[in-house]
């Protein structure tokens, strides 16, 4: 029998992947045939981040099993692009923010994003591509509550992050929960956002960026819930906007916001807002 690229023995396999780069050249082998896709992915190349729950603080990193880490800043030091960092119930600290110029991925709990939490003192920056994260929740520590304006989430100078399953939480801060800029993309697909100040709003959506919002809750900002400005695109499917204090949803220079399934609810400024050069469309089901 003529033998395939599948026939290659799946121990034999992985200890050939582990030369690969993660990215691109572990992604792209992934593509052959199921076998390398599993061998690709195999649980050996998964970088973990232990809670503080566990004591890791007090530990000494050299003391750590291989991929193992005690803070997410120590995973990202040591990972490579095309990486999985997961993150294990309960909470990280996060104190000087995180900066991601690479694909990562992130995984904590897919069922329930309040059981794996980051608090944050400063702002997660993202402009890699192929960004994912899943199951995890982005808040500040309750001491956090000051003037300060910055988001939670920023992606940046053309990065794409694709989120399922996460939470955004800005609370004790003055400024927008997430905001995408020049010329940045994202998929979102059940993500709530809330604590927006007043200086902000929940997303902010700007330059020339794109979003798509799918079965996202967006609620409880002190500003408007969704800022689309300077010829920016929002696709809002089977959303909720409910509950700001501004107005659910704020589109200005030339932007556009495509609406389905979604509605807006106790917005005290208003549901919808736009100036003459944007546009919104209302698509039914």
């Amino acid at each position: 029998n003529k033998k395939k690229w599948n026939a290659v023995p799946m121990k034999p396999l992985v200890h050939i992947m582990g030369f690969l780069a993660p990215y691109p050249e572990r992604m792209c082998s992934a593509s052959v045939c199921r076998t390398w896709r599993t061998g690709a992915n195999d649980g050996s190349f998964i970088r973990h981040v232990l809670p503080v729950e566990m004591g890791v603080l007090a530990l000494d990193s050299d003391k750590m099993d291989q991929n193992h880490f005690r803070t997410i800043s120590e995973a990202l030091e040591n990972a490579l692009p095309g990486d999985t960092i997961e993150l294990g119930d309960g909470h990280y600290w996060a104190n000087e923010g995180l900066n991601i110029h690479v694909p990562l991925r992130f995984i904590g709990d897919e069922n329930d994003p309040t059981h794996v939490v980051i608090e944050l003192s400063g702002t997660v920056n993202f402009d890699g591509v192929k960004g994912w994260m899943e199951g995890i929740t982005l808040r500040r520590p309750r001491i956090a509550t000051d003037e300060n304006q910055c988001e939670s989430l920023r992606v940046l100078n053309g990065g794409s992050l694709n989120m399922v399953q996460c939470i955004l939480d800005n609370e004790g801060r003055q400024g927008n929960v997430a905001l995408l800029k020049n010329s940045s993309k994202g998929q979102w697909k059940g993500i709530e956002v809330r604590g927006g100040g007043q200086k902000g709003c929940g997303i902010a959506v700007e330059d020339k960026s794109h979003l798509n919002l799918v079965k996202c809750l967006i609620h409880n900002n002190q500003g408007d819930g969704v800022q689309i400005k300077n010829s920016s695109i929002v696709k809002l499917k089977d959303s909720k906007i409910k509950e700001n204090i501004g107005i659910g949803l704020s589109l200005c220079n030339l932007s556009r916001c495509e609406i389905s399934g979604s509605c807006f609810v106790a917005n005290s400024s208003g549901e919808t807002q736009k100036d003459d050069t944007s546009t919104i469309e209302r698509f039914s089901n």
